[in-house]
């Protein structure tokens, strides 16, 4: 190492730009892990903790320079060129920052020109329910949102004072909205999506945890205004009794109380008690709408391999046999 190159390191060191840098760093990580369990557990839209990243990302080389030119001990004015770098970075961070906020707004338009209008109002205890967000952290669970969207569509539609849109229905919308295959849909999109359903009500949610710490959070909220009506959460390890549970604590917020529902079928009864059977089952669904015959075939023949007695599975199977 040269004399030059020791000499700029110690002044690194002596206007506190390594420690600056570190301290940075490490508190935005903070900042950003905090924003992310916000957007999986509050539903906060992720277009605000983009722009917080970029301001962030923007704000780190303006830490550098202000350690560089006042991390010494002393007043120190304001240099010409230090003044010319932090204005410019300010600059980029307010037109980045437009940009971003454009953006998002440009897709969110360009989603509601793409969703049809309803053109039936499905009436009083009529529910859309939403696939569930996945937060358990592993991405092997993904489908399950789906599937126990499908459950829950399952579970309730025993009652006859429900009237409940298919998840087929729910998926032709969100992909017309290109929001299929979105990891977490907006709550503005959500509504956008449940309304154009025809439902006036709608059922969102997530899962988190893992193993026998699984849970389950469900909100009912109303389409006219998008307020909260009901929230509910299960913990356990069976996911067939936490839908059956869940199922049985809205059904009368559904209906707004005025009717109590019988008591419903356990799910498991109705579809299959065996989750692996029902996970093939949902890849086979996903691969029939990708017109991806074959595939759906084979997730459709491990399922009823798994469960013989999984009946919808088998209908499946015969109709993607047919087809191909």
């Amino acid at each position: 190492m040269t004399e030059q190159e020791r000499d700029w390191i110690g002044q690194l060191r002596e206007r506190h730009v390594l420690r600056t840098a570190v301290l940075y760093i490490g508190g935005a990580w903070i900042v950003a892990q905090v924003g992310d369990f916000a957007i999986q557990n509050y539903d906060v839209q992720r277009r605000y903790l983009d722009v917080v990243l970029y301001l962030l990302t923007v704000g780190l080389p303006a830490a550098l320079i202000l350690a560089w030119y006042h991390g010494q001990a002393g007043v120190q004015r304001i240099r010409r060129a230090e003044a010319g770098m932090l204005g410019v970075l300010a600059v980029v961070a307010v037109v980045g920052t437009g940009l971003l906020l454009n953006r998002a707004s440009e897709e969110q338009e360009r989603t509601a020109v793409l969703l049809p209008a309803a053109t039936t109002d499905l009436g009083q205890g009529s529910v859309a329910i939403l696939p569930l967000a996945n937060n358990t952290g592993a991405d092997s669970l993904d489908w399950l949102g789906t599937g126990l969207a499908d459950m829950l569509t399952t579970n309730l539609a025993q009652i006859t004072s429900v009237r409940v849109v298919g998840v087929e229905r729910l998926l032709d919308l969100m992909r017309q909205a290109n929001a299929e295959e979105a990891e977490r849909i907006p709550d503005d999109l959500a509504l956008d999506i449940a309304q154009a359903s025809g439902a006036r009500l709608m059922v969102r949610g997530s899962i988190a945890g893992s193993g026998p710490n699984l849970r389950m959070d469900l909100r009912l909220i109303d389409l006219r205004d998008g307020t909260v009506i009901a929230g509910e959460s299960a913990r356990g390890g069976d996911v067939y009794a936490l839908v059956d549970e869940l199922s049985a604590r809205l059904s009368p917020e559904i209906l707004g109380g005025a009717v109590q529902p019988t008591e419903l079928t356990p799910v498991a009864r109705l579809a299959t008690g065996n989750l692996d059977a029902f996970k093939e089952y949902r890849e086979g669904v996903q691969a029939e709408r990708r017109f991806r015959y074959s595939s759906a075939e084979n997730h459709y023949r491990r399922a009823v391999e798994l469960d013989s007695t999984f009946a919808v599975a088998w209908l499946r199977l015969g109709l993607v046999e047919f087809q191909g």
